[in-house]
């Protein structure tokens, strides 16, 4: 009797595993906290995209001004100053006019053709935009007389 006694100390000191119960426990609690947590973190990455191009945007409309600055120092007409540059998520850059801004922009390896929207639109509102997957940012050069205004804005 002793001996059986024994036996099962010895067995159950040997079998420290954990139990298909356990194990089906903490997967059904993963699943619970994944369900939960999902949204918000699908939420926070939109957000941090928006943010990211709600900065890059405004570094692109510096640089446009730098740039309209250097056209002006070349002798570049209004006409080829003037104009805008739209950016959106899967077009990137387009340009209206505004040549010898956009060739100043590429001398200075500024890439503006590179810039492109990351966030879906969702967090437009943000900025006063309806929720729309079509967000887009344009830049504005506009004349009055040999002095040059640049305005971003969000649509």
């Amino acid at each position: 009797m002793k001996k059986v006694q024994e036996n099962q100390k010895n067995q159950k000191k040997k079998n420290k595993g954990f139990t298909l119960v356990e194990l089906i426990i903490v997967i059904a609690i993963i699943a619970i906290l994944a369900i939960v947590l999902a949204p918000q973190y699908i939420k926070y990455v939109e957000k941090s995209r928006w943010s990211n191009d709600v900065n890059q945007m405004s570094e692109l409309v510096g640089m446009v001004k730098t740039a309209v600055v250097e056209a002006q120092e070349a002798n570049a007409t209004s006409d080829q100053i003037k104009g805008s540059i739209v950016i959106t998520k899967n077009a990137s850059a387009t340009s209206t006019s505004a040549s010898a801004v956009i060739t100043a922009l590429n001398s200075t390896d500024a890439s503006w053709s590179k810039y492109n929207l990351k966030n879906n639109g969702s967090h437009g509102a943000d900025a006063g935009l309806s929720n729309s997957s079509t967000a887009k940012y344009t830049i504005t050069i506009s004349a009055d007389g040999a002095l040059y205004t640049v305005n971003g804005s969000w649509s």
